[in-house]
């Protein structure tokens, strides 16, 4: 008995240093990518990948001047270099607001609203499409659009079209709701776009902030020379003693990459009398490594 109280005693010092440095780990991390902007530039370099626009000359620049897209930007941005205050960008954005913004740049909207504006009798499903299609047409030159992104674009206006325009008939019953049923249908579309490309920029930021996490972790183990594995009495440790000081730094450094919301529930389980019973609190740095520097 007297050997699986150690024995317990010793797992559960293991899991307490553990859920300590990853909660330290966490916040440090967090703080990081406060302080750098992070998850500011990560979306912004995935933009620019998304929308071909690596020199931000073209429509990632129009993007971010979008008041849609960018509520706290001036609508001025002339190149990159003006982006100079990042604490001010997007650092998340809804796949909808996103495919709002899209169709107000690529002139979508515009057209639509032209259509609308006409009288009821003179609303034309097909007119839309025919000037929306042409206003792509002029984008593609003063956005300078990529051809990938160009033809990505005009097949989802005409995938749409078609769409309405096969469910309403032919010449559509109501012209007007099919032109708004034509723009939700591009919105939601290329929100799932943007949606999917986001699975990217999150391994991305979550691979910065793990390495953060990782060398801090291993820092606060080797200032405070914690070595919670119980080697120190082996006949290794005597011979290697630096070595196994090393090993179990980065053994404690590796158990950030886990999560500190990981370590607490397995220490809830096997102390619950000590722990209490709820939710473990949250770090600024989420679950293993999961930013929330909002």
């Amino acid at each position: 008995m007297q050997r699986l109280g150690d024995l317990f005693s010793m797992i559960l010092n293991l899991i307490f240093v553990f859920t300590t440095v990853s909660y330290t780990a966490s916040a440090f991390s967090g703080w990081v990518s406060e302080l750098l902007r992070w998850r500011a530039k990560v979306l912004l370099d995935n933009l620019k990948a998304l929308l071909d626009d690596p020199h931000f000359r073209g429509v990632a620049r129009e993007l971010y001047n979008n008041l849609l897209f960018n509520p706290l930007g001036d609508g001025h941005l002339r190149s990159e270099a003006d982006l100079s205050d990042f604490s001010s960008l997007p650092i998340e954005v809804d796949p909808l607001v996103f495919g709002q913004a899209m169709i107000e740049i690529l002139g979508f909207e515009e057209a639509a609203r032209e259509e609308l504006a006409k009288p009821l009798a003179e609303i034309s499903l097909d007119t839309f499409a025919t000037s929306a299609t042409a206003s792509l047409a002029g984008k593609r030159d003063t956005l300078a659009l990529s051809d990938r992104f160009y033809d990505l674009a005009l097949n989802t206006l005409q995938r749409n079209y078609n769409q309405v325009k096969a469910t309403l008939g032919q010449p559509p019953a109501q012209p007007a709701q099919s032109i708004r049923d034509v723009l939700v249908g591009i919105i939601k579309e290329t929100g799932n776009w943007y949606s999917s490309s986001q699975l990217l920029t999150t391994a991305k930021y979550r691979r910065r902030i793990r390495w953060v996490a990782f060398a801090s972790g291993f820092g606060l183990a080797a200032v405070l020379d914690l070595q919670p594995v119980p080697i120190g009495g082996s006949a290794i440790a005597g011979k290697l003693p630096y070595a196994v000081a090393l090993f179990e730094w980065v053994v404690v450094a590796a158990s950030t990459l886990f999560g500190a919301p990981f370590w607490f529930e397995i220490l809830k389980k096997l102390a619950p009398g000590i722990v209490g019973p709820g939710n473990a609190p949250q770090p600024n740095a989420g679950l293993a490594g999961e930013a929330r520097d909002k």
